[in-house]
């Protein structure tokens, strides 16, 4: 009876490595497993961003040949800049893609919006009355002014520009834009735009 009641009580669980050097060697073990876990993520998300990046690049490419096809078909000019707007701001996942022209250059410079496209449920802005004749200087636009004439552009989380631009900005509830430059006869003509307004973009 005493050698039943002794084996009755042998544990039928594996047994516990209790040694301090097995412990720790596991613990190392599972270190190293995790490490590698991490790294792979790490490299796995490098990847995912490069891929992604390239893929908006190549769409952006396709958007561009595609608009330049279409604006140099055959018929007046200003009837195809709308198709082409929409082309550019799909390809690039904009809300917005408008198009200003400088109506007066003489004492100071004058803008005013011509086309736009915007994606779907984002308000339109060709009929602000706050964009038709804009004083770029007397509006606080001069930095906008002296780029684009010299052919760079603007662009960036608009929170980050003067503030002297961000109040007409944060109306059409832009968070970050592009703006970049139209030249026609070496003159500057005016800048077509693409608006991000539902989070900031990397231009």
């Amino acid at each position: 009876m005493s050698s039943d009641a002794e084996h009755s009580e042998v544990p039928q669980e594996a047994p516990q490595v209790d040694a301090p050097s097995a412990a720790g060697g596991a613990i190392v073990e599972r270190t190293r497993r995790w490490t590698s876990v991490f790294s792979f993520s790490a490299r796995e998300r490098d990847a995912i961003a490069m891929r992604s990046a390239l893929e908006r690049r190549d769409a952006i490419l396709r958007g561009v040949a595609a608009a330049s096809e279409r604006l140099f078909d055959i018929g007046p000019w200003r009837e195809r800049v709308p198709e082409v707007l929409r082309i550019l701001g799909e390809a690039t996942g904009s809300s917005r893609v408008y198009v200003f022209e400088v109506v007066a250059r003489r004492r100071r410079i004058a803008i005013s919006q011509r086309f736009e496209w915007v994606a779907a449920g984002v308000e339109p802005q060709l009929d602000n009355p706050d964009l038709e004749l804009v004083d770029m200087e007397s509006a606080g636009f001069s930095r906008w002014g002296e780029l684009l004439q010299a052919g760079e552009p603007v662009f960036g989380d608009i929170h980050e520009f003067p503030e002297s631009e961000q109040a007409l900005l944060e109306a059409q509830d832009i968070e970050s834009l592009l703006v970049q430059p139209i030249f026609a006869g070496g003159v500057w003509w005016g800048f077509m735009g693409f608006d991000a307004c539902d989070a900031p973009k990397s231009w």
